[in-house]
């Protein structure tokens, strides 16, 4: 009966670390990707000589 539980708890651990990698992820993905759009755009638009 205790092995239902703790395997339960060991999806919800890796549910979690799931979830922690996916949002650290995006973060730094953002933290690069959205200065490089940036700086892409105000060349397009000839902001940047």
């Amino acid at each position: 009966m205790s092995e239902f539980p703790t395997h339960g708890q060991e999806n919800d651990w890796a549910y979690l670390l799931l979830c922690v990698a996916a949002y650290i992820g995006v973060f730094i993905g953002l933290m690069f990707i959205v200065p490089q759009l940036s700086e892409f755009a105000l060349w397009a638009v000839g902001a940047i000589v």
